[in-house]
């Protein structure tokens, strides 16, 4: 009636031939019987199928493979300066943050703040040109900044550094 119970076995496994021939308990497991003088014999259960393998760190990476230019440890590097940079200019800013007299705010220093926005756009030229993102020249920085022969670094240039650089304003 029946060539296998459960398809996809090899040929040598145990044909069940009449459905009579099977039991099947409440916990799960099928027992079968190749005829009716025989014991009922335990249906053996097919292997789990494997668990899948975590895929390395650049499979997970945001831009796709096709598209990198760098290689993963290179993005490495860049990310760790960006953050190193950023402890930096946090640690700096809350270290002028109160006045130690009277513990009220003090205002920051212009110059201290051109001199933060320096470090930035340095690690925004560092880090270069997004490799799925064209150069747009309307997406550069603020226009009364140094605006000489050299030119500007688009907004989208940091790319391998975490957005919270970009929205830093002390």
């Amino acid at each position: 009636m029946y060539d296998s119970i459960r398809p996809g076995r090899v040929a040598i496994d145990p044909v069940v031939t009449d459905i009579r021939a099977l039991l099947y308990e409440p916990a799960g497991p099928i027992k079968y019987k190749l005829s009716y003088d025989d014991d009922y014999v335990l249906l053996p259960k097919r292997p789990k199928p494997r668990s899948t393998l975590l895929k390395p760190k650049l499979y997970q990476s945001r831009i796709p493979i096709s598209q990198i230019k760098l290689t993963h440890l290179q993005e490495l590097k860049h990310v760790k300066s960006a953050i190193k940079l950023k402890i930096l200019v946090k640690a700096e800013e809350e270290e002028h943050v109160d006045d130690p007299e009277d513990g009220h705010a003090v205002a920051r220093d212009p110059d201290q703040e051109e001199h933060d926005q320096d470090d930035v756009d340095t690690v925004a030229r560092a880090c270069g040109p997004h490799p799925t993102q064209p150069h747009s020249p309307s997406a550069s920085s603020s226009p009364d900044r140094r605006s000489s022969s050299r030119t500007s670094v688009p907004a989208v240039a940091v790319y391998h550094t975490p957005y919270f650089i970009l929205d830093y304003h002390p």
